[in-house]
């Protein structure tokens, strides 16, 4: 469970769904943030889960996974080599009384996967959990 702040609560409460969303990519020759722009529309993922659905195994555990799709129109990640990158997603809000976006993070990832679908490069990635 992540602890959020009173202020972020009632953004929720208050049906706010317009989450930002970005992360920072550790590659083994350079880092990269990668901001809520540089993501392509409705292709940030994150499936987690503590036991198999319909299931209560005790001492069961699974691996949560992040998918991510980044916005390569201007081939900004075209050299990028995200073998084994680590990948550290953060969702926020912005707080209506301040205008400060709220961030948390949601894990720590390993790039699994990477598909290059035109302008859209795919990344499949795995929690720590899968090492």
């Amino acid at each position: 469970m992540i602890d959020v702040s009173n202020e972020f609560k009632a953004e929720l409460d208050s049906g706010n769904r317009k989450y930002i969303v970005s992360a920072v990519l550790y590659t083994a020759t350079q880092n990269y943030t990668i901001t809520n722009s540089s993501i392509w529309e409705n292709t940030f993922f994150i499936e987690d889960a503590v036991t198999q659905s319909g299931l209560f195994d005790i001492g069961t555990a699974v691996i949560n996974k992040l998918t991510l799709g980044l916005n390569n129109i201007t081939e900004t990640y075209s050299n990028v080599n995200f073998q084994n990158a680590l990948i550290i997603p953060q969702v926020g809000l912005v707080i209506s009384g301040t205008g400060e976006v709220e961030q948390y993070q949601k894990g720590i990832f390993i790039v699994d996967d990477v598909i290059y679908d035109g302008s859209v490069i795919r990344l499949s990635c795995l929690d720590l959990m899968a090492m």
